[in-house]
């Protein structure tokens, strides 16, 4: 049943999971509704004796509502009692209709988790992996004032959830260097502060010098053998290579090139923390 009820009886609620939101998308919103109408009632339920009713999932509808001055707003009666489905209802709207920040998100599901629900029942009723949500969840283990940073859009969420692995003081170490990085670029950072906290020696002796010298010398080769292919094929040359290893086996020619970039990409991460390790070496 759908009833219009006095804006003044609809009040929000206080356990809604979106704590935060975008006041000129809300006077926006406003304006439209004020000029074609409301198109999806929001649902409330019933909270006292005297009609007030509490938003189950609609807030930034209702927000609206007060923005354009509408004395009444279309509801949705909902008879759930269960606070724990009542949250799980609001979540979900919200991850529908308006990313919340991440920080939101993240308290929300923590609240259904103190509720009693399993990791693996919220990643079903909102379409997450269970993976996807326990990242999210690691965002709480942020100091206060890196969560804020987060919620208001300046930093990274990936670059945020890395983070999250470093203590308090490692978190703010990593942050100084990383400031506006993208995750690419914070990574070898973070993980090069990791490995202090974690007690990871990276300048530790090799076992044997001429062992360690044989192998710079083959990595030394091998990408100057590297570069110069490259070289070589660059421009139109590679039309003329990828012709001639049209052998019917283009498909293991592509897999041995993923392979390479995989081992280079590993390589270039591991060489960044250790250039960083060395830095914070220093300054320590």
């Amino acid at each position: 049943m759908i009833l219009e009820i006095p804006i003044e009886q609809i009040m929000p609620d206080p356990n809604q999971p979106r704590k935060t939101f975008d006041q000129a998308k809300i006077d926006s919103l406003g304006q439209s509704i004020k000029q074609v109408g409301l198109i999806q009632p929001i649902l409330v339920r019933p909270a006292d004796a005297n009609g007030v009713h509490l938003i189950v999932a609609g807030e930034r509808r209702y927000r609206a509502h007060l923005s354009a001055c509408i004395g009444v707003i279309r509801c949705c009666i909902y008879y759930g009692e269960n606070k724990a489905e009542t949250l799980a209802v609001q979540l979900i709207e919200n991850l529908d209709r308006e990313d919340m920040n991440p920080v939101d998100t993240a308290k929300g599901f923590q609240s259904l988790l103190e509720a009693g629900w399993q990791i693996e029942t919220v990643a079903e009723r909102t379409g997450l992996s269970p993976s996807t949500i326990q990242s999210k969840l690691n965002l709480l283990n942020l100091d206060q004032r890196i969560q804020k940073q987060v919620a208001a859009g300046q930093l990274f969420e990936s670059v945020a959830i890395a983070l999250s692995r470093l203590s308090k003081n490692g978190q703010f170490l990593a942050l100084r260097r990383i400031k506006s990085k993208s995750y690419a670029e914070a990574r070898p950072v973070i993980d090069a502060v990791l490995c202090q906290e974690q007690q990871v020696d990276l300048f530790a002796a090799p076992e044997s010098k001429r062992d360690a010298n044989k192998l710079v010398r083959a990595y030394t080769m091998a990408m100057l053998s590297l570069v110069a292919f490259c070289k070589k094929v660059y421009g139109d040359d590679y039309r003329v290579l990828a012709g001639r290893l049209d052998d019917g086996r283009l498909g293991k020619r592509i897999d041995e090139i993923d392979l390479a970039i995989k081992g280079l990409k590993r390589i270039k991460h591991e060489l960044e923390v250790y250039q960083h390790a060395k830095k914070l070496r220093r300054v320590a």
